[in-house]
C-alpha cells in the first residue's frame, strides 16, 4: 500500500476547518483593543493644575479630577499646589507661568507664575522635572519651594529655568534629592537655586548656566548642605556661599563665571578652569582642599582675597594660581599648602596649622604702609596653633613684620630652605618660636635694634646650608645667637 492511499496520511494532511466569521471578527477586535491599550499605557497622561491655591492631594484641583501618579505627568501653572502629606507623585513635573483664556468673554488674562510648595510632612516623588518652561509670551516662570521637613526625590534631572525663569528654594529643613540639576538651561531669563538651611543631595552634576544664559546659586544658613560629584559654572553664572557647606569632588568654571566664598565651607578635591576668564573670590569662610589641585589652569590673578579667607589642607595641596586682592590668607589644617606663583594680596598671612610652603617661583608680598595687623606674616597665631612656614630656593616672602609663635600656647617655625625672607623684624611672640636656617637670605627692610627678639637659646639653628643676613645698609643688632 502506498503512502498516498493510507487513511492516516490523508487525514493528517487535510486543512483544518476555518472558524466562523463572527469568531474571527471578535478576535480581530480584541487584538486591536489590546494594541490601543498598550499604546495608551506607553503615553503618560497629563494632569493640569486648575489654578488657585490648594492641596496637591485633592483630585478636584486637577483637570478631569485625575490626581497625578508615578505614571502621569503633572503641569502646574497659574496657581500654587501645596503638599503637606505623603504620596504626591508624578512621572514628569512642569511648573511655570502663563496666561488664562476666559471663554466667556474671549479675553486672555493672568500672566501669573506657577508654584509648588512642599512643606512639613510632605513628600513628592518624580522621575524628571522642569521649573520655568516656555508657555506663551511674558511668562513669569515657575517656583518650587521646599521647607519644614518636606522631601522631594527625583530620579533623573531637574531643570530650573528651561524656557522661562525658574527658581528652586530649599529652606530650613527642606530636602531635595536627585541625580542631576541644571539651573539656567534655556530661554532668556535663566534660573536661581537658593538654599537657606536646606539640603540638596545630588548623585551627579550641578550645572549653572548654558551658552549666554546665567544660573545663580546662593547658599546661606549654617545648616545648608549641597552635595554633588561636580559643580559646574558656565557663561556668566554666579555661585555665592554665605554659610553652610558645599561639597563636591570637582568645582569647574569657565567663560565669565564667578564664585564668591564669603562664609561657610567649600570642600572640593579640585578647583579648575575649563577656559575663558572665570574668577574665584575668597572673601571669608573656608576652602577645604581634599586631595587635588586648587585653581588649576586659572588665568593670572583670577583668584582674589577680599577679606580673610581660609584654605584648609589635610595633605599636600598645591595652589596653582596667583592670589591678589586687599584681603589676607589664613592657612589651617595639618597638611601642606604649596604656592608656586607670585601672590600679591595685601592684608597679611597667618599660618595656623600644618605648613605653608613657598616652592620655587612662589612668593607672597604684602608689605604696606604700617597699620596695626596689616602686612604681617604670622606663623602660629593663636593658642593651640602648631605651624611652619617654609621658603624654598627660588621662592620669597615679604612682610612688614614676621612672628613665630605669637600667642601663648602657639608653636611656630620659620624654615629658610634657600629662599628669601624680607621683613623689618623677625621675632618670637608670647608662644614658642623657632628659626631653622638651611641656606637662603634674611633681608632686613628697616633699622632693627633687636633682631630675633624674644627667641631663646636653641630656638635659632644654622643647618648645613648656613644662611645670610642682608642688612641693606640698615642698622641692625641681633638679640640672639644661632646654634648648629
Amino acid at each position: 500500500m502506498s503512502f498516498a492511499s493510507s487513511p492516516n496520511f490523508v487525514r493528517s494532511h487535510q486543512p483544518s476547518p476555518r472558524p466562523p466569521r463572527s469568531r474571527r471578527l471578535r478576535a480581530a477586535i480584541a487584538g486591536l483593543a489590546a494594541t490601543l491599550a498598550a499604546g495608551a499605557a506607553g503615553q503618560a497622561q497629563t494632569s493640569s493644575w486648575r489654578g488657585g491655591t490648594g492641596n496637591w492631594l485633592t483630585p478636584a484641583n486637577w483637570s478631569g479630577g485625575i490626581l497625578p501618579t508615578a505614571q502621569n505627568d503633572a503641569f502646574v501653572s497659574l496657581g500654587t499646589a501645596q503638599i503637606s502629606g505623603l504620596g504626591a507623585a508624578a512621572s514628569s513635573l512642569s511648573v511655570t507661568g502663563g496666561r488664562t483664556f476666559n471663554p466667556a468673554n474671549g479675553q486672555v488674562t493672568g500672566n501669573a507664575s506657577g508654584r509648588v510648595e512642599l512643606g512639613a510632612g510632605g513628600g513628592l516623588a518624580t522621575n524628571a522635572a522642569r521649573i520655568g518652561i516656555e508657555n506663551g509670551p511674558d511668562n513669569p516662570g515657575g517656583t518650587f519651594d521646599v521647607s519644614g521637613g518636606g522631601r522631594w526625590t527625583n530620579t533623573q534631572r531637574i531643570n530650573v529655568g528651561d524656557g522661562a525663569y525658574g527658581q528652586l528654594d530649599i529652606r530650613t529643613g527642606g530636602e531635595v534629592r536627585s541625580a542631576d540639576l541644571w539651573v539656567g538651561l534655556s530661554g532668556v531669563s535663566g534660573g536661581a537655586l537658593n538654599l537657606d538651611g536646606g539640603v540638596l543631595d545630588l548623585t551627579g552634576v550641578l550645572t549653572l548656566g548654558n551658552g549666554l544664559l546665567s544660573g545663580q546659586l546662593t547658599v546661606a544658613g549654617a545648616n545648608s548642605l549641597v552635595e554633588a560629584t561636580t559643580v559646574r559654572l558656565q557663561a556668566v553664572s554666579v555661585g555665592t556661599v554665605h554659610g553652610g557647606t558645599v561639597r563636591a569632588v570637582d568645582l569647574s568654571m569657565r567663560d565669565d563665571s564667578a564664585f564668591f566664598l564669603n562664609g561657610g565651607v567649600l570642600e572640593v578635591a579640585t578647583v579648575r578652569s575649563e577656559g575663558g576668564s572665570p574668577a574665584f573670590n575668597l572673601n571669608g569662610g573656608v576652602l577645604r582642599g581634599a586631595g587635588g589641585i586648587l585653581f588649576d589652569d586659572f588665568p593670572a590673578f583670577a583668584v582674589s582675597l577680599g577679606g580673610w579667607g581660609t584654605i584648609e589642607t589635610a595633605e599636600d595641596i598645591p595652589a596653582e594660581s596667583n592670589m591678589s586682592g586687599v584681603g589676607g590668607l589664613v592657612k589651617t589644617g595639618p597638611g601642606t599648602l604649596s604656592l608656586s606663583r607670585a601672590n600679591t594680596y595685601l592684608r597679611g598671612t597667618s599660618v595656623r596649622g600644618g605648613t605653608l610652603r613657598l616652592r620655587t617661583g612662589g612668593s607672597i608680598a604684602h608689605e604696606t604702609a604700617f597699620e596695626p595687623g596689616v602686612g604681617e606674616l604670622v606663623v602660629a597665631d593663636l593658642a593651640g596653633d602648631s605651624a611652619t612656614l617654609q621658603i624654598d630656593a627660588g621662592a620669597a616672602a615679604r612682610a612688614h613684620s614676621t612672628f613665630a609663635g605669637r600667642a601663648a600656647g602657639a608653636t611656630g617655625t620659620v624654615r629658610l630652605e634657600g629662599g628669601v625672607l624680607a621683613t623689618r623684624q623677625l621675632a618670637e611672640g608670647n608662644g614658642t618660636g623657632a628659626v631653622r636656617w638651611n641656606g637662603g637670605t634674611l633681608r632686613l627692610t628697616a633699622d632693627q635694634p633687636a633682631l630675633f627678639s624674644g627667641f631663646e637659646t636653641g630656638d635659632l639653628t644654622l643647618e648645613t646650608g648656613g644662611g645670610t643676613i642682608d642688612t641693606q645698609g640698615f642698622a641692625v643688632r641681633a638679640a640672639q645667637v644661632f646654634a648648629g
